[in-house]
């Protein structure tokens, strides 16, 4: 009697394990090569999306591309989904990301994903444009340095002349908090406007 109730859950649990599979399987995610894109840009029947961010974006881009950041990328970002759409990022994993997210919304768009993203594209010499080149740290990794180091004057200062200067790191980590929530950093954009950005 034992065997039989181990032997049905195990069966129970491979059949489970099986549906899933197909249902995976029937919905891929399609990834094309760099040499893929370039052909079906030239053929101009695709919606190309940059799901990096901004940043990112500005950086260096395929001209044909729009910029819509995966944090933000919905059914109502896609212009036209009778097109194929082409989703890249850096690497391929956020447009991957990007491509399943989107599938899961609507499995009738034709998506697909550029498989190790813009870094293969550029390998390959095909056109990019961006801002000028630059050796700096990205806006990001500026707030954060920005951040752990008035977080640590804070402490410091509150450590060996008053109590009352707790409230500058208070005050970093709460914007922190607050960027996070909501997606805007007002440090971000104090830092964009410094002139070696």
């Amino acid at each position: 009697m034992l065997f039989k109730r181990n032997f049905l859950s195990l069966l129970l649990v491979i059949m489970c394990l099986f549906h899933g599979l197909n249902v995976q399987a029937s919905n891929p995610i399609n990834f094309i090569s760099p040499e893929e894109l370039r052909l079906m840009l030239n053929n101009g029947d695709i919606e190309l999306i940059d799901v990096r961010n901004t940043e990112e974006f500005l950086s260096k881009h395929i001209k044909e591309a729009r910029s819509v950041p995966l944090s933000i990328l919905s059914l109502e970002q896609i212009c036209d989904k009778t097109k194929k759409i082409v989703l890249l990022c850096a690497s391929g994993t956020r447009s991957k990301l990007a491509a399943e997210k989107l599938k899961s919304l609507s499995g009738n768009l034709k998506i697909y994903s550029l498989k190790d993203g813009i870094t293969k594209w550029s390998e390959k010499n095909y056109p990019t444009v961006g801002s000028k080149v630059d050796n700096n740290f990205p806006l990001n990794r500026q707030v954060q340095i920005a951040a752990g180091l008035i977080i640590v004057m804070g402490v410091i200062l509150t450590i060996l002349i008053s109590r009352l200067f707790i409230a500058i790191p208070l005050f970093v980590g709460c914007g922190l908090i607050f960027a996070g929530i909501s997606g805007w950093c007002g440090m971000a954009k104090l830092l964009a406007l410094m002139f070696w950005n």
